[in-house]
């Protein structure tokens, strides 16, 4: 008998690989207006990504704007920002 997976359990393990794609990816972040940045990745593409405060809130990439999901975009700025904090502070902190 197999086991089907549920919607929430794809959609978990989706985000879990863009996850871990984005921190194999080297990606650039530019501040260009309040509180959106630009964001591009290693394969030249760009993508708007709006920040509130240390999350990620919304990113102009296809995964977001047509599937609705937490995009690899979102988690790297994440990422970085925990990365950045910690260097800068020297604690372990979790956003």
């Amino acid at each position: 008998m197999s086991e089907t997976m549920s919607a929430t359990e794809a959609r978990i393990i989706a985000e879990e690989k863009r996850a871990a794609r984005a921190e194999e990816e080297y990606m650039t972040y530019y501040l260009i207006e309040g509180t959106d940045h630009v964001i591009e990745g290693d394969s030249g593409n760009s993508h708007v990504l709006d920040v509130q405060g240390s999350k990620a809130v919304d990113c102009s990439c296809p995964d977001r704007e047509h599937q609705g999901v937490r995009c690899k975009h979102m988690a790297a700025y994440e990422e970085w920002l925990i990365d950045e904090i910690q260097m800068s502070c020297g604690d372990t902190i979790k956003l």
